[in-house]
């Protein structure tokens, strides 16, 4: 039987295969952070190799787009307090939310007070601040983000 030479390199990349898949699925059953990567022989990015990277020998950012948040805002006047409070959603958020006082004096909204406060388990909130003696009053809310939510933030109107 006579083996060409396309033969012969087809069967050694067969054999090559076959001595990288095994070892490749070796390092992938070990605990610990890392990225495996293969890819298909004619392919542009990574031509036909397997790749493992993990700590030691790489550096991986993986990044991806954060889901849309949304703030809710309560006001509540009592004679000598306001309290600000309200949920952030989708359940899951996680952060602070500041919340700022403002009253409007000749015309523009100037700051009275603001007040940083850590969302509970349930993505709530809560803030009370001394009630100006301003006719009329604004509350702004705002949640910074976290890894996954992208900050939102929420305006009310009142008379103080």
């Amino acid at each position: 039987m006579r083996v060409g030479g396309r033969t012969v390199m087809v069967l050694l990349l067969a054999l090559l295969a076959t001595l990288l898949v095994p070892r490749a699925s070796l390092a992938s059953n070990q605990p610990g952070t890392f990225v495996t990567m293969t890819s298909e022989p004619g392919d542009f990015v990574g031509q036909g190799q397997h790749r493992f990277f993990h700590p030691s020998n790489s550096s991986v950012t993986i990044t991806g787009s954060r889901q849309p948040s949304e703030t809710s805002l309560a006001v509540r006047k009592r004679q000598r307090r306001v309290r600000a409070s309200g949920i952030v959603t989708p359940e899951g958020a996680t952060g602070a939310v500041a919340v700022q006082l403002t009253k409007k004096v000749a015309g523009s909204w100037v700051e009275v007070a603001t007040k940083d406060t850590i969302l509970d388990d349930e993505g709530s909130y809560a803030v009370r601040f001394t009630r100006p003696q301003r006719p009329k009053c604004r509350l702004l809310a705002y949640y910074g983000g976290d890894d996954v939510y992208k900050p939102s933030r929420i305006a009310r109107k009142f008379r103080c």
